[in-house]
């Protein structure tokens, strides 16, 4: 009986979609990169050690001020305070 739901996808069929069309957006940027170099990725582990510290830093940046995860967690609250103060003390 065909009730216009989609079947779901197992985990190892939904990353192999996945790695599919990351190889193809891959192509499709390399092959139109025009006068632009592509820096991410990159072949040198270093450099995507470095670029990978940054998404990281900057994902978290980004859930702190949309989810509001310091108000919502008072331990984190008291340690920001405890840190101005001491720092104010210091100074």
């Amino acid at each position: 009986m065909l009730t216009g739901k989609k079947a779901k996808l197992t985990q190892e069929e939904r990353e192999e979609k996945i790695a599919a069309k990351l190889s193809e957006r891959d192509l499709y940027e390399k092959a139109n990169l025009g006068k632009f170099k592509l820096i991410y990725p990159c072949e040198d582990s270093d450099q995507m050690e470095t670029y990978d510290k940054l998404l990281q830093a900057s994902y978290e940046n980004w859930e702190d001020l949309t989810t509001g995860r310091r108000r919502k967690n008072p331990a984190t609250n008291q340690t920001i305070v405890n840190n101005r103060s001491s720092a104010a003390a210091d100074g």
